[in-house]
């Protein structure tokens, strides 16, 4: 049975409400994913503009 076979018969939303939460996960994780390498990078261009001693 495929996704959307299972979400068409489906009267109670569970699978809606699973797969809201599961895109709301993967969102997040995405966030905290790109936040840290902006934090990385950041990290990396303060470093190399006080080895310059700018």
């Amino acid at each position: 049975m495929t996704l959307m076979q299972r979400f068409l018969r489906d009267d109670s939303g569970a699978v809606l409400a699973e797969l809201v939460l599961t895109l709301a996960v993967v969102v997040t994780l995405c966030m905290v994913g790109l936040t840290a390498l902006r934090s990385e990078n950041s990290l990396a261009d303060n470093s190399a503009i006080s080895a310059s001693g700018a």
